[in-house]
């Protein structure tokens, strides 16, 4: 019995790690291929990122086609949607919003699979997806405090103060910075302790830490996923940005992502929780990393390791990159893959 615990131990959390990647090459067929050639045309394609200017939400066709293949292949829906509707198959202008969920895996067993879910509508040809987001702050380990990456202390402006410097006590660190040297090379950034009750100042309005660190987190997913064509609307619901009628349907759905931090750099972030890793994404986590996870929660496969993706394609695609930010690097193959699924939602 010991020895089979550890063993489902080990496939819980090593096995999506292991085989992460893009799928063969043979799963491509030739409807993949033509709807990577026609989502080119969608406004969410042709975009011009509002963050830098850059305009190449398209990317490689042959790329996308081989993430379309390999997204289909381990989505529970996927074979709904080859069945239901054709490469060329258009919506319509205005739908109305259903709930979307399902799982995707590498392995096509209930262990591994990793659930997606979202609220999905259409007004007037603009795309609208909605998540509504409960965050858990650390509960354990330094429940006192709070890591943030540093360009979010950058906007506090306390990172030439507070974070200049490290404060420790008995050989822990209480206060300012967190060098990324301590994660071991998985964070671009270093981070800044502060009390967790701490409230800060900026341009005059007064917020406690949580409070700007869910406003932090809503502005990168937002203004990263959303373009024309494609509007993403994060809720973060301790700010009580949820109407408490869609809270309740959404609870009982299970559409609620459940954001459950730590305080250890060196846990290897998964945006969900598992019983071995009850919290697990580090508060502070890079920018690049923030957006990445979302795409999961969105249902979308990691295509990295970079030494395999970035050659056939996927240099600026967050999925292939997962630490690499740019405007336009949410490809339009994902909202491609996220608005397909429209036909498998539940009516509200």
């Amino acid at each position: 019995m010991r020895q089979l615990m550890l063993i489902l131990l080990l496939v819980v959390l090593w096995a999506p790690f292991a085989f992460a990647g893009l799928c063969k090459p043979v799963n491509i067929e030739s409807r993949h291929t033509r709807e990577a050639e026609n989502l080119e045309g969608e406004s969410f394609a042709t975009a011009v990122s509002s963050l830098d200017g850059t305009a190449d939400y398209i990317g490689s066709r042959s790329y996308n086609a081989h993430v379309l293949a390999c997204n289909r292949k381990r989505d529970t829906m996927g074979k709904k949607i080859e069945r239901e509707i054709g490469s060329d198959h258009v919506f319509a202008g205005s739908l109305d919003a259903r709930l979307v969920k399902g799982h995707y895996n590498y392995f096509g067993n209930i262990i591994t699979q990793q659930k997606y879910m979202y609220r999905l509508e259409r007004v007037s040809g603009n795309w609208i997806v909605t998540i509504p987001a409960e965050f858990h702050f650390p509960e354990l380990k330094l429940a006192k405090y709070l890591d943030i990456t540093m360009p979010l202390a950058q906007r506090l402006g306390i990172d030439t103060t507070i974070c200049a410097t490290t404060v420790k006590s008995k050989g822990k660190t209480t206060r300012g910075l967190v060098p990324k040297s301590v994660s071991n090379g998985i964070w671009v950034f270093d981070t800044c302790r502060v009390d967790r009750d701490e409230t800060f100042t900026v341009n005059g309005q007064s917020k406690d830490i949580k409070d700007w660190y869910m406003e932090y987190w809503k502005e990168l997913i937002q203004s990263h996923w959303s373009r024309a064509g494609f509007e993403l609307r994060f809720q973060a619901v301790n700010l009580g940005e949820v109407d408490a009628g869609d809270l309740a349907t959404y609870n009982k759905e299970g559409i609620v992502w459940h954001v459950r931090l730590n305080m250890n750099a060196n846990v290897i972030p998964r945006y969900k929780s598992n019983p071995f890793f009850l919290h697990p994404i580090y508060s502070g986590i890079d920018p690049a990393g923030v957006v990445h996870e979302f795409g999961h929660v969105l249902g979308l496969d990691d295509e990295y390791p970079s030494t395999e993706c970035v050659p056939l394609g996927g240099a600026d695609y967050i999925m292939c990159d997962a630490f690499s930010l740019g405007g336009d690097n949410q490809k339009g193959v994902y909202p491609w893959i996220v608005t397909r699924r429209y036909m498998g939602g539940k009516a509200l």
